[in-house]
């Protein structure tokens, strides 16, 4: 399981906690239908509208992690 301490990562572009929690909130949404896609996939393994749906779900939240300098989730 993945850590971040926030304390440890300071913003250098001076983003509020505002932010982050608004990332964080996003993320959660995010990686909660990526749960439930991740099981539709197991069935429909040649459905690429839902392969896609997946890959950017991924996506938005390394690039909002990424916005952030949140490196762990990054990588």
């Amino acid at each position: 399981m993945l850590t971040v301490n926030f304390r440890e990562h300071p913003m250098s572009f001076g983003a509020d906690e505002e932010i982050l929690q608004d990332f964080l909130v996003e993320a959660g949404e995010i990686l909660e239908q990526l749960s439930e896609q991740l099981v539709e996939l197991e069935s429909r393994p040649d459905d690429a509208d839902l392969l896609n749906a997946i890959f950017r779900g991924f996506h938005t939240v390394k690039g909002g992690a990424g916005f952030l300098q949140l490196h762990e989730l990054v990588e």
